[in-house]
């Protein structure tokens, strides 16, 4: 198939009968008779048991070139710690037309810096890498242009532990064109102070799972209506809307809940005026007429802090729309409607 254009190519999830130490000899002699091959996905589902290695992919960023490459996909690879990172450079400064790169290979504990050359990925769009990867490829100078990278997407970033305050500073200094930003995961709100100030252009932050330390900020748990347990609630919600107002292009921000769950029945509660003192906030109306259930205490109590968060949010990110639902992984969101002067919030459905 020498004019194959779109190649994707999976390792089962089972462990039965699976390799302990997969090679890509294979994969790289059939992708060698593609010669104008435009996007590669290369995923490999690693086993959770000893012995199991990642494939090595050293021989195949060493000698896989294709001019027409555009979109690029390794996930759960593996380099040597000592030439692991030659080859990476020496492949990625031979596919100057990427525009689409997720680069998910391990270099082991004692891993060499990456070093690229000079002009490196010049019409990079989006880049899903670890932080050390990131902030090399931000750094990196392209001479060939004047506007420099074309890179809008970063994902797959860590910021705590070192090197945290290097990648920072290279996205100060080098990321004026970031406009959406995934992490992982976060250690504190500073981490994302610190990082609001070195990338205020941002219209897109997603600041992923928070990891877990004493003494952080307070948070309401519980459980859902259907008994399960709840995802947090930050309570802290003035405290992120004054990080994120240093974000003045911000429409989406995701990771964080501040909205208390509320019963579809008391959503549907008709519009009227916020009592709880804040100007200009109401409650979504129901889209068709029906029976209506009771407001019970709870629901109107809820109903209210949700009001207080909403305007909070809305008066100082004057574009924020879209942020977390207080259900995890239902795909539903929560939306900042503007009217004028008065802000309500509402649920919707999004595709996940």
């Amino acid at each position: 198939l020498p004019a194959l254009k779109t190649i994707s190519l999976q390792s089962t999830k089972y462990t039965y009968g699976a390799s302990r130490n997969p090679e890509m000899t294979r994969i790289s002699g059939m992708l060698t008779n593609c010669p104008v091959l435009e996007s590669l996905s290369v995923t490999y589902h690693p086993r959770r048991l000893a012995g199991f290695h990642l494939p090595a992919a050293d021989d195949f960023l060493l000698c896989a070139r294709w001019s027409t490459l555009q979109s690029l996909v390794l996930t759960n690879l593996r380099c040597s710690p000592i030439s692991g990172a030659d080859a990476v450079a020496s492949f990625l400064s031979a596919h100057a037309q990427l525009e689409v790169l997720h680069l998910d290979v391990s270099f082991g504990t004692a891993r060499a810096p990456l070093c690229l050359h000079d002009d490196t990925l010049p019409k990079l769009k989006e880049l899903k890498a670890n932080r050390d990867v990131t902030s090399a490829i931000l750094a990196c100078p392209i001479l060939s242009s004047e506007s420099g990278r074309p890179l809008e997407i970063l994902k797959g970033l860590r910021l705590s532990g070192p090197g945290g305050e290097a990648f920072l500073a290279n996205l100060r200094a080098f990321g004026q064109t970031a406009k959406r930003i995934e992490l992982v995961s976060y250690a504190d709100i500073d981490e994302i102070r610190k990082l609001a100030e070195a990338a205020p252009q941002l219209t897109w932050l997603d600041v992923g799972k928070r990891i877990e330390v004493h003494g952080g900020a307070a948070t309401a748990m519980g459980v859902d209506r259907a008994g399960r347990p709840a995802p947090p609630i930050a309570t802290n919600f003035a405290e992120w809307a004054g990080i994120l107002a240093h974000l003045p292009q911000l429409a989406t921000f995701h990771g964080v809940r501040f909205f208390y769950e509320v019963a579809p029945s008391a959503l549907a509660a008709p519009t009227h005026n916020s009592s709880s003192g804040l100007p200009g906030t109401t409650i979504p109306s129901a889209p068709s007429e029906r029976t209506r259930l009771p407001v019970t205490p709870s629901d109107r109590s809820r109903m209210r802090k949700n009001e207080e968060v909403a305007a909070t949010f809305a008066s100082k990110c004057p574009k924020l729309r879209r942020m977390d639902h207080w259900e995890e992984g239902t795909g539903r969101i929560v939306v900042l409607a503007r009217d004028g002067d008065k802000v309500r919030y509402e649920v919707r459905r999004v595709k996940i």
